[in-house]
């Protein structure tokens, strides 16, 4: 059946997701259970930094035993349980079992200022923290400033003399075989995570995911995994994907790779390393992560190496055409599957995995969603028509954001569609093409730029690393923008070199682009590197802040 275009609702919806939904839990120990009478001994999960591997046995008793240690402290279902750390071996065991108990977890943002830190965790208040030392200062000062009316544990993942070791993680009295995981009630209403959005658009939000939405975003798969796939995400532990993927090894016969570094601090030589020593088949990178791994690779003579590798999964921002292009000829035997979800949603939505032709950014839904696409005027538009792009979960509902109000009145529409507040459009086969973030059109005098149309172009040229096009306040003219385009060429190019290509460039865009086009995109500006945020993407925030120093000499039009 598929998804279907509802004429009388101008809507879309996809089929339900026909599973079970129940104590997340339950279901996980079931599963591992399961694993167990098959193959105890398979391994679940690989920490690349110490070597450590965690079996399917390994995983199913600590599971259990922390379960058991954190009832008889006194965490019970509802309570709050932060994560102040980086990868670690300890964490899988501790969040199946506050799932188990029906406790909701959060990995906090490592990367916050002090008072950010405070001010966020005494929102979440939590009964427990579980930190590295590397953050223990920045935890004993938010517990210093006294107002975590619930906390009752601050426990170290890392010590000499660990204390979770110690507290969660020993099995004197553990009655392992007969452990029952409490009645949590409905599994649609209690939350499991409270995960951190992206923050591109302010400070994050705390989205709320219950544990029916983790079932969903599990049950209806990132990508096509196989019995034996190696699975490895090069991002930040609070993301969403982090948390979601985590199940994985459960539910599906693979072997998941963590890494301690993250995001900025993996380089493109760690990247390769991975890869290479583990066998990564399915890797799940932000684009601009591509984009170095795609560099550094250029400059070998043997990718063969890379062979392993059958799928890489972009989610985060727009992927261009020429980054496509460049993948499918440096690792030909790479599948690049390009997906759409946010943080506020069960897992991935839309994927175009299964699409044809491949490398389309045309995606189909996934399973148990509603869509509508909208004009500015709020009025719903049909197939082939742009717009902004609005979700209703109908499997497993939304919940919102956590203690933020204002966030969910400006979140949820009327009917109680969230609205994501990108520019899409859906095609007459009910396939999605997610355009852009809205509020990153470019608007002038009733002519609109979608970035990524002029980005192609620049993009295509051999010696552009990357490029992103910004629009920004025209001083001449009142609630009009104008555009500049920032180039970042590949290492080892001269300045010489570097100008000539600049002067090539102006001359090409003012040779495709249209009239009306080069009167709003005026400036082509060279940076050293891309600005990008903490989950790197490409910081659109400084541009606009570098925008408005552009000056004549670099003026196109």
């Amino acid at each position: 059946m598929g998804t279907q275009y509802i004429e009388s609702e101008k809507l879309w919806r996809s089929e339900k997701l026909n599973i079970n939904f129940k104590n997340l839990g339950q279901t996980i120990l079931e599963k591992l259970a399961e694993c167990c009478e098959k193959n105890p001994n398979r391994v679940l999960e690989v920490y690349h930094e110490n070597g450590i591997q965690l079996t399917v046995k390994d995983i199913y008793l600590q599971t259990i035993i922390v379960a058991q240690n954190l009832l008889k402290l006194g965490v019970k279902t509802g309570d709050r349980v932060i994560f102040f750390s980086r990868t670690n071996e300890k964490v899988t065991p501790i969040v199946f079992a506050c799932y188990a108990i029906g406790a909701a977890i959060n990995f906090f943002d490592i990367h916050f200022e002090d008072d950010a830190t405070i001010y966020t965790i005494e929102q979440i208040d939590p009964v427990m923290i579980l930190y590295e030392e590397d953050f223990k200062a920045k935890i004993s000062k938010t517990i210093e400033c006294g107002r975590l009316s619930q906390l009752k544990h601050a426990l170290s993942l890392n010590s000499t003399n660990s204390s979770v070791d110690e507290v969660l993680f020993k099995s004197i009295g553990v009655n392992a075989e007969h452990f029952q995981p409490p009645d949590l009630g409905d599994p649609f209403k209690l939350p499991a995570i409270l995960a951190f959005t992206s923050g591109t658009t302010g400070m994050p939000k705390l989205s709320i995911h219950s544990q029916a939405m983790v079932l969903q975003g599990l049950y209806n798969g990132w990508w096509h995994l196989w019995p034996g796939s190696v699975v490895c995400i090069f991002s930040d532990l609070r993301w969403i994907c982090q948390i979601e993927i985590m199940l994985q090894p459960v539910f599906y016969d693979v072997k998941r790779v963590f890494c301690y570094k993250q995001e900025k601090a993996i380089s493109s030589k760690l990247q390769f390393d991975i890869i290479h020593i583990h066998g990564i088949t399915h890797c799940y990178a932000m684009p601009m992560i591509l984009l170095d791994m795609l560099n550094y690779l250029e400059q070998l003579e043997d990718t063969s190496c890379f062979e392993c590798m059958k799928s890489l999964l972009l989610v985060g921002e727009v992927v261009s055409d020429a980054m496509v292009m460049k993948s499918n000829k440096i690792l030909p035997h790479c599948k690049i599957i390009q997906c759409y979800g946010m943080t506020e949603l069960p897992g991935m939505v839309a994927s175009n995995e299964f699409v044809s032709p491949p490398n389309s950014n045309r995606m189909m839904l996934k399973n148990g969603f509603s869509v509508k696409i909208i004009d500015e005027d709020g009025k719903s538009l049909g197939p082939n028509e742009k717009g902004r792009l609005l979700f209703k979960a109908d499997d497993a509902p939304i919940l919102g954001y956590f203690k933020n109000e204002n966030a969910n009145k400006l979140a949820f529409t009327e009917g109680g569609w969230f609205d994501t507040h990108d520019y899409a459009i859906i095609d007459e086969h009910n396939l999605l093409t997610v355009i852009t973030r809205e509020r990153f059109l470019i608007k002038s005098s009733g002519i609109t730029i979608i970035p990524k149309d002029i980005e192609d172009i620049v993009n295509s040229h051999e010696t552009v690393y990357t490029c992103a096009l910004i629009g920004h306040p025209n001083p001449a003219k009142l609630n009009d923008q104008m555009g500049t385009v920032f180039v970042v060429f590949k290492n080892n190019i001269s300045v010489e070199k570097s100008n000539k290509i600049e002067s090539e460039l102006k001359q090409i865009l003012k040779i495709k682009l249209t009239k009306n086009q080069l009167g709003i995109v005026k400036y082509l500006k060279v940076l050293p590197s891309m600005p990008l945020t903490k989950c790197c993407k490409t910081n659109r925030k400084i541009l606009i802040e570098l925008a408005s120093k552009m000056s004549s000499k670099y003026i196109l039009g």
